[in-house]
């Protein structure tokens, strides 16, 4: 397994303490989640989930689960490891099989991130969207241009002031280090 396809399985973990998705091993992402946001902020998520309606859970979790896709995508290189725990990613959400459907065929196009910051709106998932979007471009010991990019691009379109997206790129490389 490489160290990409290893932070992904670790995001699954967190993402699972989340609600994004359900039934993953969750031991491995639950610590980094409450690293990246704090607990509390991780309980608040939580709480959201619970009582959101069923269509903003769902609107919420294709979004993430979309960025999850793109972020894999961000080095241009998707490795079948990869594409595998995206696959288990969406069938670990919950979502109808439609649904799911069409997120595997994402595996293979990228889907279009239009319009995310009206899909993708509780502001403690964005952050933890952004630093796994930093973890996934470090895993393999060196950035991209593109990859760089893509994090500065992805915190504009979730509307995370400068100062948080790079608090949140710091606190990933503590953690990694």
């Amino acid at each position: 397994m490489d160290d990409a396809t290893r932070a992904m399985a670790t995001w699954l973990g967190a993402l699972a303490q989340t609600g994004v998705v359900h039934g993953a091993d969750a031991h491995a992402g639950e610590d980094l989640a409450a690293y990246i946001v704090g607990a509390d902020k991780l309980a608040q998520l939580r709480t959201w989930f619970s009582l959101a309606t069923p269509s903003e859970v769902s609107r919420e979790k294709i979004a993430a689960i979309e960025v999850v896709i793109w972020m894999a995508y961000a080095d241009r290189v998707l490795e079948p490891e990869e594409r595998a725990l995206l696959r288990e990613v969406v069938h670990a959400s919950g979502l109808d099989e439609d649904t799911q459907s069409d997120l595997v065929a994402a595996t293979h196009d990228p889907p279009s991130l239009k319009n995310l910051p009206k899909r993708l709106t509780q502001p403690v998932l964005r952050e933890l969207m952004l630093a796994l979007a930093w973890e996934l471009a470090q895993a393999d010991g060196r950035i991209s241009r593109a990859e760089n990019d893509f994090y500065r691009g992805l915190a504009l379109k979730l509307e995370v002031s400068d100062e948080r997206a790079e608090a949140i790129r710091e606190s990933v490389a503590r953690r990694l280090s």
